[in-house]
């Protein structure tokens, strides 16, 4: 794993406690919320931090949600039927995605249009 992912997985683990980020969950079934970031495998410091504040301002429980690279997605084994797909996208086009921490970096305009996304995504 790239050494950005590995500060943020350590972060996540030891600041909030999530303990099923690019993991599977034990009972896939209990996630409620999978949140695919397109590149998150290549994201730096300052995109993991803003990638963190921003799920963090959706006040999800941690044991509720799971993160995971839109490649390993794809590759997932489990069933996420019951569960809501939120893309986090460089470019979304799609109305299930919106804008990307990076996407947001490049482009600070745009996050008040991904966070009503969020909002919206979340309570669909």
């Amino acid at each position: 794993m790239n050494t950005g992912i590995n500060q943020y997985v350590k972060f996540l683990t030891d600041t909030l406690g999530i303990k099923s980020i690019l993991t599977a969950p034990e009972k896939p079934n209990s996630i409620k919320f999978v949140i695919c970031v397109e590149s998150l495998d290549s994201y730096q410091k300052t995109e993991l931090d803003l990638l963190n504040k921003m799920i963090a301002a959706l006040k999800l429980k941690s044991e509720n949600f799971l993160i995971l690279d839109s490649i390993a997605f794809k590759k997932q084994m489990h069933d996420f039927s019951n569960s809501k797909i939120i893309k986090l996208k460089d470019k979304p086009v799609n109305s299930d995605e919106t804008f990307s921490a990076r996407a947001l970096l490049i482009q600070p305009d745009l996050k008040r249009t991904a966070w009503i996304d969020l909002q919206r995504l979340v309570k669909d």
